[in-house]
């Protein structure tokens, strides 16, 4: 049994780390219960479903990746654009170590239940919206430094590169490459500098 006050925490880092590999609707309970080794009353003493279960492993991994969009695009002690290929060539990296596997698992769930629920929806649009916000301040500071060109909107241009990114994880995983991270990062680099 896992400890009483770490087990609300425990049961939704071991359903995310399942969800992210197999999808939010190839998890059950029961291997999720296993995992945890805990009994079935426990899980419902902490959430009301899988659904509410669900929903709370997006805010675990909101909160995860908030965190280290903050870490690198609100470094101080980096230029603002560099802090954004900085960021880049974190997830280029840290993907070839996975052997590109599991992706954005934000974009999975918006992939897998984008358009069957819309408390899913909602929720990966709120979480998604945060990070696109961590990219507009950065590029905010870019056209501060002169980084940037002053025409340049940077909320669109935050919005872009995360859709961008977003796309070449996809096409990271079926290429089983950097590639597409890479040529993101560079595509990305010359957008905002204009070249």
């Amino acid at each position: 049994m896992l400890p009483k006050h770490n087990a609300k925490h425990d049961i939704v880092a071991i359903s995310a780390s399942l969800m992210h590999l197999k999808g939010f609707n190839n998890t059950g309970i029961q291997e999720i219960l296993q995992r945890a080794n805990i009994p079935k009353g426990s899980f419902y003493h902490y959430f009301k479903n899988k659904e509410d279960l669900g929903l709370q492993v997006i805010d675990y991994y909101t909160e995860m990746i908030t965190s280290l969009f903050k870490q690198y695009l609100q470094d101080t002690t980096v230029l603002p654009l560099e802090r954004l290929d900085n960021l880049m060539t974190f997830y280029a990296q840290h993907f070839k170590k996975m052997k590109y596997k599991l992706g954005c698992p934000l974009g999975n769930f918006a992939l897998e239940m984008g358009d069957l629920s819309e408390e899913f929806r909602e929720k990966l649009y709120g979480s998604i919206d945060t990070l696109i916000s961590i990219i507009e301040s950065c590029l905010q500071e870019a056209k501060t430094e002169g980084q940037i060109a002053d025409t340049i909107d940077t909320r669109k241009a935050a919005e872009f590169i995360f859709q961008s990114f977003e796309g070449a994880l996809l096409y990271m995983k079926v290429s089983k490459s950097d590639r597409p991270l890479l040529v993101c990062k560079d595509a990305v680099k010359r957008y905002v500098q204009g070249k």
